[in-house]
């Protein structure tokens, strides 16, 4: 039998292989959560992006109303739909224009007829993961 005399000095076989098994079990999650995060930080991105679109093209639409009422009336008969691709984001914005609502005055309490015009927003991409993804939201300008 051949004996190795190492003086205290270095590392048997069985312990490196338990330092790598030990390495390794930790370090597969830890790989995991980085690319998850990453692919978070992705999708905020293109949220934040389309949050953004939509309201720069209602706040087109609402300045219109605001300065040039009957352009705006002209340009967008009643139930109108735009649809627009900005970047890899579909956007459609369907205006539904002169819908009457009521309330009650806090102040008189008497009745107020009000016309508004009615915004819903969409807008739908796919993330760099291939998965199809979808951002709305409905106001009253």
């Amino acid at each position: 039998m051949i004996t190795y005399k190492t003086g205290g000095r270095g590392y048997s076989l069985t312990e490196i292989l338990l330092a790598i098994l030990i390495f390794a079990t930790t370090l597969t999650p830890l790989i995991q959560l980085f690319i998850q995060s990453t692919r978070e930080a992705e999708s905020a991105v293109d949220y934040y992006k389309v949050s953004n679109y939509l309201s720069m093209e209602i706040e087109k639409i609402k300045s219109l109303i605001t300065i040039q009422p009957k352009a705006f009336s002209q340009i967008y008969p009643a139930d109108c739909v735009i649809e627009k691709k900005i970047e890899k984001f579909d956007i459609k914005i369907k205006i539904y224009p002169g819908r009457l609502i009521s309330t009650i005055s806090a102040y008189s309490g008497h009745k107020i007829n009000s016309s508004v015009t009615e915004v819903e927003a969409e807008a739908v991409w796919k993330s760099n993961s291939g998965r199809t993804q979808k951002f709305s939201f409905n106001t009253s300008l």
